[in-house]
C-alpha cells in the first residue's frame, strides 16, 4: 500500500511538472522577454516573427532582408531594434530606434525602448526628454510611465519616480505593467 502511494505522488508530480511546462510554453509562446519593455510583433511581410521565439541575430537578418526591399519599413527597424536591446547592444539599438521614431513618430514601443537604451547607456537626461515627449504624444499609454519611474529612481529621484509609478499603477492596476508598478512602488517604500 505504502508503495502505491509513493507511485500515486510520483504520478502527481510528474502531472503538475508537466502541466507548468505545458503552461508555460504555450503562456509565453509569442512573448518577449524583457520586463519593462512592451510586447510587439514583426508584421512585416505578412509574416510574424515575435522577439523571444527567434534568435535574435536571426530577427535582426530577417528584418534587414524586409528593409532592402523596402527602407522605411517602421516595424521592421523596429525588430532589428528589439533584437539589439535584448543583446544589450545598446548604442545599436538606439541608433535604430530613432530612425524608427523618424519614420513613425506614433510608435510609443519604440520611444519608450529608446528611453531605456539610453538610459543604459548612461544617458538618462536624454532619456527622460525623450519619454516625457512620448508622454506629450501618448499621455494615457500606461508603461511608459513605468519607465520614466524606473529611470527615475535609478537616478536618486525617488519622489518623481513614486509619482511616474502612481500614475502607471492607476491606470490599470490589475495589468501586467500595473502590478509591477504596484512592486516598485512597494520596493520604493522599503528603501
Amino acid at each position: 500500500m505504502a508503495y502505491m502511494d509513493k507511485k500515486g505522488i510520483f504520478l502527481v508530480i510528474i502531472v503538475a511538472v508537466a502541466a507548468l511546462v505545458l503552461g508555460y510554453f504555450f503562456g509565453t509562446k509569442g512573448k518577449k522577454t524583457r520586463s519593462i519593455v512592451p510586447e510587439k510583433e514583426s508584421v512585416s511581410s505578412n509574416v510574424r516573427i515575435s522577439v523571444g521565439t527567434l534568435d535574435y541575430n536571426e530577427i535582426i537578418t530577417y528584418n534587414r532582408n524586409i528593409l532592402q526591399k523596402n527602407p522605411n519599413d517602421a516595424r521592421a527597424l523596429a525588430d532589428i531594434g528589439d533584437a539589439y536591446f535584448g543583446l544589450q547592444r545598446f548604442q545599436d539599438a538606439i541608433d535604430v530606434y530613432k530612425r524608427v521614431i523618424a519614420t513613425d513618430p506614433k510608435d510609443i514601443d519604440s520611444c519608450n525602448d529608446l528611453g531605456l537604451s539610453l538610459h543604459y547607456t548612461g544617458k538618462s537626461e536624454e532619456a527622460l526628454k525623450y519619454i516625457d515627449e512620448c508622454i506629450k504624444g501618448n499621455p494615457d499609454y500606461q508603461r511608459i510611465y513605468l519607465t520614466k519611474g524606473f529611470i527615475l529612481s535609478v537616478n536618486g529621484k525617488k519622489e518623481e519616480a513614486r509619482d511616474a509609478w502612481e500614475r502607471a499603477y492607476n491606470m490599470n492596476p490589475v495589468s501586467e505593467v500595473g502590478k509591477a508598478a504596484q512592486d516598485f512602488l512597494a520596493q520604493n517604500r522599503q528603501e
